[in-house]
């Protein structure tokens, strides 16, 4: 079977080995979550430079009902990697972390998804990109807004923001908000949005609100 190579980045280079910007989300329901989110942003910055991890949100599964709650997030990062190696990655990622293949919308050790590689449209039979279903869904619009409400869905011509306003509230699927504290990570270029960890009331009505705090 013929390998393909990965180019690695010469950051020295004046084009910045022509990086990109790109968002992923990630979602685990099956096992130890935060360890398996862990392990895949470990995973990820070997071809994903800069970093940077949004709030963690447990919510409610969305397509299969009958599960257990996810923990989903959202990172930006910087790759020099073309869409398909970035795809292939990412699925390697998946595997190393532990991931087993079920059935569509089914239970996940770890989902690692592409939202966005930068304004890039782009479709073929493994991947399409941006994703198409992340309007639809506010476990994954409420991460983006918290790293780049501004950013512009190249398909639509609209702000991740307004994307995530013109959702109903009262259908959300997210339970609760932690912000997680990540000094595991310090000095290696990993940043989060807060080093304390909160749990917080949407303004829906929900029974309560777990607070999963999550300590790498």
């Amino acid at each position: 079977m013929k390998r393909e190579l990965i180019p690695r980045c010469n950051r020295n280079s004046p084009s910045g080995c022509n990086q990109k910007r790109v968002f992923l989300g990630l979602g685990a329901n099956v096992g130890d979550k935060k360890a398996n989110i862990k392990k895949a942003i470990g995973y990820l910055s070997e071809n994903v430079s800069d970093i940077k991890l949004s709030p963690i949100y447990e919510t409610k599964p969305w397509g299969y009902e009958k599960q257990d709650n996810f923990l989903n997030a959202a990172v930006s990062g910087k790759t020099s990697l073309s869409p398909s190696q970035l795809l292939k990655f990412v699925k390697d990622a998946e595997k190393k972390v532990g991931r087993i293949k079920r059935f569509k919308w089914g239970p996940r050790e770890i989902d690692i998804d592409i939202l966005f590689y930068d304004d890039l449209i782009y479709k073929d039979d493994d991947v399409v990109i941006p994703h198409p279903h992340l309007h639809e869904r506010d476990f994954v619009l409420k991460p983006l807004m918290d790293l780049d409400p501004n950013f512009v869905h190249p398909v639509f011509k609209e702000k991740v923001c307004e994307l995530y306003k013109a959702l109903s509230q009262k259908d959300s699927s997210i339970v609760c908000q932690t912000r997680i504290e990540m000094s595991a990570f310090s000095g290696t270029g990993f940043k989060t949005f807060s080093p304390r960890m909160i749990c917080w009331w949407f303004p829906i009505k929900l029974m309560r609100c777990y607070d999963n705090r999550i300590s790498f």
